[in-house]
């Protein structure tokens, strides 16, 4: 209630006690019923009624229950507030220990101002009234207000010094949480992971690029680390891979707390930023190109890549230059990657010999011996496709008085492994070659036969069978006879 209030309440009850003539009763004797309290009340009542004339129900407002409601109002405001300036000036008074929350806020500090005890008013004291109560209300608000700029000030001076160590400590890096960024500057770090996954065998090595990085989850350890799972593309010349990595991260200004991070250079770097290491990776791989070389394959190679089914295939082709001809032998091989290398499978080999008409046909000689007696041998009609060739011959039996011999004989040439007989006519490509041929005598039955080798050098190796009839030496009839003749001949 108001001054103005006040005054205008004494006002009117003075008003009508005035005019009643009657004797002045304080409102204090009136509220409180004391010595003549009612007595007072009563001749107040007389005389207005004498002054007056007799009023029924002429009511005197009742001054007293106003002002006591007023004055008990004013004493709960009081002693509220100086409830709160009590627990204002505890909270500055607590030990450096105590933690309390600030106005507006979740986070909690310590506190280890101290402030100076204000000496608490008396339940008893008296409170002031009129315009000393109104002065007594201000210097109680001052204090408020100064207990309350206090409390500002203290906050203020805690929430720095907060505000102080947590930038210190890295500021808002440290609510930043692992990013795509750091995966991949920790991948990248790694020489073993980026090395890939598979093995360079048969492939020429290239580097590998990184791609397509992604957390899947993370998950915190009570140690303040961070454990990630990632995924990764690794890809380069020859493979790519789909790779899952698991990976560790701790703040840099904690990495040297942390065994796996002995080897991580932390130095330097700010102390909230994310370090990180690898802990296990594996990967799906295939190949995205063929094999591109193998030393034991020389001259041009370049297989043929099938995506599809992860396979190379190639097919060797060696020439080997022979005096009647050329040997070409054609080897099939098969390269499989299965995940991690390719492997190498080779197949059967397949040949074909090139007989030269050029070089077989022509005049050869005896090289003495028993060749002596092949007066004449002729190479004729090379087939080079079908390996087969004429052989054109005359000899001479050694019967005593039989006649010589001719005939055509038809011979087919056949490569065969070089052991016993043939090691001593291999050649270059490590095979011999040896042929075989029946034909015609003019003597005897009319049959002969011929085989032996290709020998080195132009010379041809023959052991020749051929009929021929015998004459007498006096008399009877002439017989059938074979005569053998072996040795070796040269194209002259």
């Amino acid at each position: 209630m108001t001054e103005s209030q006040d005054n205008t309440r004494d006002e009117q009850v003075s008003s009508v006690l005035d005019d009643a003539s009657a004797p002045t009763v304080s409102l204090a004797d009136a509220s409180a019923g004391g010595p003549g309290g009612e007595g007072a009340a009563a001749a107040a009542r007389d005389g207005h009624e004498q002054a007056d004339g007799p009023r029924a129900d002429v009511a005197v407002e009742d001054a007293s229950a106003a002002f006591f409601a007023d004055a008990c109002e004013r004493a709960s405001i009081a002693e509220q507030e100086m409830r709160e300036r009590d627990e204002a000036i505890r909270s500055l008074a607590g030990q450096p220990s105590t933690t309390w929350t600030l106005p507006g806020g979740s986070r909690s500090v310590t506190g280890t101002q101290k402030m100076p005890k204000v000496p608490e008013a008396s339940a008893d004291e008296p409170k002031p009234a009129g315009h000393d109560g109104d002065s007594a209300e201000v210097t109680e608000s001052r204090t408020r207000r100064n207990v309350i700029v206090g409390v500002i000030a203290a906050v203020a001076v805690v929430a720095a010094i907060a505000i102080g160590g947590f930038f210190v400590m890295g500021g808002p890096a440290l609510f930043a949480q692992v990013s795509v960024a750091d995966v991949e500057r920790t991948l990248e770090a790694d020489a073993d992971f980026m090395d890939g996954f598979a093995s360079n065998d048969y492939v020429t090595p290239s580097a590998y690029d990184l791609s397509n990085v992604e957390i899947v989850n993370t998950g915190e350890g009570q140690d303040g680390s961070v454990t990630v799972q990632a995924t990764a593309l690794l890809t380069n010349e020859s493979f790519e891979s789909d790779c899952s990595v698991t990976l560790l991260f701790v703040r840099a200004g904690d990495a040297s707390s942390f065994a796996q991070f002995s080897d991580i250079e932390a130095a330097g770097l700010d102390r909230a930023a994310w370090v990180g290491v690898v802990l296990d990776s594996s990967a799906a791989t295939r190949a995205i190109s063929g094999v591109t070389e193998d030393a034991e394959i020389s001259g041009d190679f370049t297989p043929t890549f099938d995506e599809a089914s992860q396979t190379c295939t190639f097919t060797t082709e060696t020439s080997y230059d022979l005096w009647f001809g050329t040997r070409s032998v054609q080897t099939p091989y098969t390269y499989s990657f299965d995940g991690d290398a390719w492997t190498r499978s080779q197949g059967d080999a397949q040949s074909s010999v090139s007989y030269s008409s050029d070089a077989l046909v022509g005049e050869y000689t005896s090289q003495g011996g028993d060749a002596t007696r092949m007066t004449a041998f002729r190479v004729t009609n090379v087939d080079a496709a079908a390996g087969t060739f004429v052989v054109e011959y005359q000899a001479t039996p050694s019967g005593f008085g039989s006649e010589a011999i001719s005939g055509v004989i038809t011979c087919t040439i056949s490569a065969v492994t070089a052991t016993d007989a043939a090691r001593g006519y291999r050649q270059a490509d490590g095979y011999a070659y040896a042929f075989t041929g029946d034909g015609s005598s003019t003597g005897g039955d009319n049959t002969a036969h011929i085989e032996g080798y290709l020998g080195l050098d132009g010379a041809i190796v023959f052991d020749f069978t051929g009929d021929y009839t015998r004459m007498p030496f006096l008399f009877g009839d002439p017989t059938n006879e074979s005569t053998e003749i072996a040795g070796t001949v040269v194209k002259g």
